[in-house]
């Protein structure tokens, strides 16, 4: 994935927001695949995790790129991206947000993903329902940033 945004650090680039895939067993990537996030939605994908069945956690960068300060990690809207039929979902129940830098702290569960977003009130730990494309609040976290999330 590459995110082609300023405010995840690429101030000179001119090229969409997209995704490139290596077919497994192979070692070039596949020429005929290029997934065009921006031809899809108005945004770049900052963020991702991969689901596996061809699906992605994703953190979108929804500014223009002419209006978004540099390294800001923001605005970020969460989604849910099908690699195979190449469509984006938004995810309801999260609020736009600002990221958390150069890592996504989350945690894939089966179908569910708990990361933390920073908001007005502060940092909430969010449950996704990765099928349905929704999410609930959870717990709130005393500190300046979450730098991880595990199960033990």
């Amino acid at each position: 994935v590459s995110h082609s945004n300023p405010a995840n650090g690429y101030s000179q680039s001119t090229k969409p927001s997209g995704i490139l895939k290596i077919n497994s067993g192979e070692t070039d990537f596949d020429s005929d695949y290029f997934f065009d996030i921006n031809s899809k939605i108005d945004g770049d994908a900052a963020h991702l995790l991969y689901l596996g069945n061809g699906k992605a956690f994703a953190e979108i960068n929804t500014m223009a790129r002419n209006e978004q300060e540099e390294w800001s990690d923001s605005p970020l809207k969460s989604a849910i991206i099908d690699l195979q039929d190449t469509t984006v979902n938004f995810i309801d129940g999260i609020p736009e947000h600002k990221g958390l830098g150069r890592r996504l702290p989350a945690l894939k569960d089966g179908n569910k993903v708990y990361l933390p977003i920073a908001g007005e009130n502060g940092i909430h730990i969010y449950k996704v329902d990765t099928k349905n494309s929704s999410a609930t609040q959870g717990a709130a976290v005393q500190a300046n940033f979450v730098a991880g999330i595990f199960k033990l």
